[in-house]
């Protein structure tokens, strides 16, 4: 599958992924995942595609964006999982540009996201 730009802005693929609180271990219950689901939800607009990858990471892919929504969109998403989670949030974006595959997205904001772990640690 090919994406391509959104008349009314960019498409941007996020990824996300939230540590346990004590380690790297990846262990990630029930009720993490509820609260990871309420912030999403919060932080997300209607149309926005919303993704648990596996276990503790999870994806956005939001169409429209102007350049400016995503670094808000980054800041709101911490700031709403600091006061409900006790985890390091590690997310990484990349925006579509013309002929670039969803594969290729998931390749770029995962790079990106393990950089803003180790900018972290």
């Amino acid at each position: 599958q090919v994406l391509t730009r959104s008349d009314c802005g960019t498409t941007v693929l996020f990824l996300i992924d939230i540590h346990h609180p004590r380690s790297d271990d990846q262990v990630f219950d029930d009720a993490a995942i509820r609260d990871v689901a309420v912030v999403l939800r919060q932080c997300t607009r209607k149309g926005d595609v919303v993704a648990r990858l596996v276990g503790n990471e999870f994806a956005v892919l939001a169409a429209g964006l102007q350049p400016s929504s995503v670094g808000r969109f980054v800041r709101r998403f911490r700031t709403e999982t600091s006061g409900k989670l006790s985890r390091r949030v590690d997310v990484g974006h990349v925006t579509a540009s013309s002929g670039m595959t969803l594969g290729t997205l998931l390749r770029l904001a995962d790079g990106r996201m393990y950089a803003d772990g180790m900018r972290q640690t």
